[in-house]
């Protein structure tokens, strides 16, 4: 079995040039499973919700274009995030999928020291990105 990963922050800005250097060794790698982080999500008009589009661009044409795909989501809806989603595709059906939060413990509180002006109270620190 062959896995990859990648972190493809950015991927969207813009996807063409990334993906004509990308999906060539992608396919090289003959992957079975590939793990994908830091995976932007774009806006639909007229939709809340936003979609991989620069993903599946990526993926056009390639195999994995057909691979099961489990990804991230917003918590309570469920399309991607904006930015930071992890996404999986494997070559291999996927029966289940869950995203664990940062949540098993309460975050830290902190009070910021800057140059700006002085903060007011404590701030929860908090890991916006699921695993």
């Amino acid at each position: 079995m062959r896995v990859a990963t990648f972190n493809i922050e950015s991927l969207d800005a813009p996807v063409a040039p990334r993906a004509g250097v990308l999906r060539p060794m992608l396919e090289r790698l003959d992957a079975d499973i590939v793990c994908l982080q830091e995976v932007n999500a774009q806006h639909v008009p007229g939709s809340r919700d936003r979609v991989f589009a620069a993903l599946d661009e990526l993926m056009k044409g390639t195999r994995y274009e057909q691979f099961d795909r489990a990804a991230t989501h917003l918590t309570g809806r469920a399309g991607p995030a904006d930015v930071h989603n992890l996404v999986t595709l494997s070559r291999f059906p996927i029966r289940t999928s869950r995203q664990i939060l940062h949540d098993l413990v309460a975050p830290i509180e902190t009070r910021l020291v800057t140059s700006a002006a002085a903060q007011t109270g404590e701030m929860p620190i908090k890991f916006d990105r699921p695993a």
